[in-house]
């Protein structure tokens, strides 16, 4: 009888501090710290429309969640969801560590564009720095039992200024932050963000956009032995131009023997 009521106790002690969390804090809080971190870590606008947070089914629908694209690559959203799902320890909101069991985002908008040498999704993993910049990182740790990414379809702003679409694997991610105690929310980003950039690649890959890149980085390289070889001394161009042949017959031998 005294172990029954010891647990009465304790399930009662549980539910009254996930009901605090939206007593003290509210779904307003969830939404202002989520934009104004988000915007802050990635360096461009990130929005969240609502969060319909389920403290006793330990679950929060969210809705409206937008990344903007970085700076330089245009307006519109680098990525975009109407609405899904999170399931998560809720009482760990008013902890240092919040545990979050999983994510589920199914055909979730995603927009890539190419400028010059880089796609918008390396500008933006650019754009946030190091992965142990102390300033990047939210002040929270957050740990992710599972998180899958599903139904997606890549909408590719093409030169010509027409978009193509293509279809990426799903991608599951487990255990990200649990073995570390959880890890800042940019961190977590971070790996979502290096499983999905290869899949971009090789969709650029596929629509002929690689070739593209590969010939601005070697524009730009030649521009910049251009401007080099105006500062160097007259007795050592020789030395330069001779370097450079070798590099060109040595690209192209690599390129015959891969053909």
């Amino acid at each position: 009888m005294k172990l029954f009521a010891r647990v009465a106790i304790a399930l009662i002690l549980i539910v009254v501090a996930a009901g605090t969390v939206l007593v003290v804090k509210g779904e307003d809080w969830i939404i202002e710290a989520v934009e104004t971190n988000g915007s802050s870590v990635l360096k461009t606008n990130v929005a969240l429309g609502g969060v319909d947070l389920q403290p006793f089914a330990g679950a929060a629908g969210i809705s409206g969640f937008s990344i903007g694209q970085p700076e330089g690559y245009g307006d519109g959203n680098l990525f975009a969801v109407n609405d899904f799902s999170v399931g998560l320890d809720v009482k760990s909101l008013m902890d240092d560590h919040i545990k979050i069991n999983n994510i589920t985002i199914a055909n979730p908008e995603i927009n890539a564009v190419v400028m010059g040498t880089k796609t918008n999704f390396q500008a933006l993993m650019d754009a946030m720095g190091p992965s142990d910049d102390s300033e990047m990182a939210f002040d929270k740790r957050i740990s992710i039992e599972e998180l899958a990414l599903t139904d997606m379809t890549l909408s590719f702003q093409m030169n010509d200024g027409k978009k193509r679409d293509v279809k990426l694997a799903d991608i599951i991610l487990n255990d990200i932050g649990v073995d570390q105690n959880g890890i800042p929310a940019n961190e977590a980003f971070r790996l979502v963000m290096d499983a999905l950039e290869p899949q971009v690649a090789k969709a650029a890959v596929s629509l002929g956009l690689k070739s593209a890149v590969d010939q601005a980085k070697d524009q730009a390289k030649d521009k910049a032995n251009e401007l080099l070889k105006k500062n160097i001394p007259e007795e050592l161009k020789g030395i330069t131009d001779a370097v450079g042949s070798l590099l060109k017959k040595k690209k192209k031998k690599n390129e015959e023997g891969g053909n």
